[in-house]
């Protein structure tokens, strides 16, 4: 019976044991979720950019500002040339007066990478001065959430800062690569022939090699071995997963991997949706602009704290497979908006352009088979179109499109530059008008600092794809170069102004025989105001309200 009443109380006092445990740890639990409550409760989320940067020993990359509009995350980054003698990035405009740079980055939200494009059409920029540059980004983000973690992370190679250099064709770019290959050649041969010129000379005919086989045989395994480990390295070097170095014994999808030789910085903040659609207004428009087979729909205005948007969706049908990359009217990629005042008269603003071409079936023209058989006639192009207004936009704009094409009535670029009237450069007022009636008027002609500087002012329809002024050294074949300074008022200046470098030119050019970036003499140049492009108005266009 003893033995009996001592089994129930080791039982019972089991028994209060392990509800006295199971309450310890309950009450553990409940404080450590309560602790964890509280602290979501009071940590704060307001974004903190700050003095936050990304740097290297050439360029500096900060994050000004970040707004949430409509369903776009915009981050709007300072870019800065640390060495201000020899700039990261030059004045590197194009035939049209558009600045291109492009910062490779990778964005998350809670860890999580965002999807960005990879032709950078979600980047547009512009130049403040030869150090400095302005770039936005515009990140489609559906549901972004109400507190999250942000990270961007920039990379360092050859597409952190490009310049657009707008080369049209590919075999351009191939000639240009034959004709690099045929100087180093030519380089090789002239290095053996300074060297030893009887060697040269016995070998000129059969251009066999000027190692003996001897020679060959002791130096080969040397060369082979650097080859392999400079191989390796840059293996290495170029497959890197966002995170961290890709080894290659995963298997990765492509949009995971960077093609990046080092991370420049990352900047990290905490940020709330409050507080980033704070200030932000969005402006729709709800009707529809019908113009032949173009239609525009659903325009709309982001105001944010530091800068205007606008935003227009264009749909154009019919067409054909021939129209585009054809540098004609009705080449889908040679469409624009020109962003007017009231008066009809064309504003300074940036824009990019983000273009899918489909067949009927919504196949993409990348992946449709083509061939003489099957050329498809009845193609949609749709073209979201993203502008920054300058700040000398008012209360109404005017959004007028337009396609602009290099045709030249048939003529080749040389016989109509040869055609046009040319100056010396000689302060003076100069006035053109083009197809469409819009004028140009130099005011004033300026030579200081080894730079010539045109001041300008413009009237009616001028818009951006056409450059205001176009320079030639007159002793020379034919050439022709369009300006690398280029000063918009509105966007970053209070008066319009382009010019040329004289030295270390850097703009787009057609040249015969010129062998470095000197534009040449001062007294040999001469100017002459717009291209002549064909440019074409879609319809009438129609008013936003600001």
């Amino acid at each position: 019976m003893k033995k009996n009443n001592k089994k129930i109380i080791l039982a019972i006092s089991i028994i209060i044991a392990t509800i006295a445990i199971v309450a310890g740890i309950m009450t553990i639990g409940n404080k450590k979720k309560s602790t964890e409550i509280s602290k979501e409760k009071t940590e704060d989320y307001s974004i903190k950019i700050t003095n936050k940067s990304a740097e290297s020993e050439k360029i500096k990359i900060s994050i000004e500002n970040v707004a949430y509009a409509d369903k776009y995350l915009i981050l709007d980054y300072n870019v800065i040339a640390e060495n201000t003698e020899e700039p990261f990035f030059l004045e590197n405009y194009a035939k049209k007066n558009e600045f291109g740079l492009y910062i490779d980055r990778t964005i998350k939200i809670d860890g999580e990478p965002q999807q960005t494009k990879k032709d950078y059409s979600d980047q547009i920029s512009y130049k403040i001065s030869d150090t400095e540059a302005k770039v936005y980004d515009f990140i489609e983000i559906e549901d972004l959430p109400d507190k999250f973690d942000l990270e961007v992370i920039f990379f360092e190679n050859d597409f952190t800062i490009t310049p657009d250099m707008s080369i049209e064709n590919d075999e351009e770019l191939d000639q240009e690569i034959d004709d690099d290959d045929v100087q180093d050649d030519e380089a090789d041969e002239e290095l053996v022939k300074e060297i030893d010129p009887d060697e040269y000379e016995n070998n000129s005919e059969e251009r066999e090699s000027v190692l003996t086989d001897e020679e060959y045989e002791e130096i080969k395994d040397e060369y082979t071995e650097e080859w392999e480990d400079e191989e390796t390295e840059d293996e290495e070097e170029i497959y890197e997963e966002v995170e961290g170095y890709y080894d290659g014994k995963e298997e990765l999808d492509e949009d995971e991997i960077i093609l990046s030789n080092s991370e420049l910085g990352r900047i990290t903040t905490k940020a709330n949706k409050e507080e980033l659609i704070k200030d932000v207004s969005v402006i729709e428009n709800d009707e529809n602009y019908k113009e032949n087979n173009i239609e525009i729909t659903n325009e709309k205005i982001i105001k944010t704290p530091f800068k205007t948007f606008v935003i227009a969706e264009t749909t154009i049908r019919q067409v054909n497979y021939e129209d585009v990359q054809s540098d004609l009217l009705g080449d889908p990629y040679l469409y624009k908006i020109d962003i007017e005042d009231a008066d009809g008269n064309s504003l300074n603003v940036n824009q990019i352009q983000q273009i899918k071409i489909t067949d009927e079936e919504e196949t993409e023209l990348n992946d449709l088979e083509i061939s003489e058989d099957n050329i498809p006639n009845n193609l949609t192009a749709t073209i979201k179109t993203i502008i920054i207004l300058g700040d000398d936009a008012k209360e109404e704009i005017k959004l007028q499109p337009y396609y602009y094409s290099y045709d030249f009535a048939n003529d080749d670029m040389e016989t109509v530059m040869q055609n046009k009237e040319w100056f010396k450069i000689e302060d003076g007022e100069y006035k053109e008008t083009n197809s469409n009636n819009g004028e140009i008027t130099v005011t004033k002609i300026e030579e200081k600092d080894n730079q010539i500087l045109f001041y300008y002012t413009k009237k009616g329809f001028v818009p951006n794809a056409e450059s205001i002024i176009l320079l030639r050294n007159a002793t020379k074949e034919f050439n022709v170069f369009y300006p690398d300074i280029i000063k918009l008022s509105g966007i970053n200046s209070d008066e319009d102004i382009v010019g040329y470098n004289i030295e270390n030119n850097m703009s787009y050019s057609y040249t015969e025989d010129f062998d470095d970036n000197s534009l040449g003499k001062i007294e040999d140049l001469e100017f002459t105001l717009l291209e002549g492009l064909e440019i074409q108005r879609i319809g009438e266009g129609f008013i936003l309200d600001i």
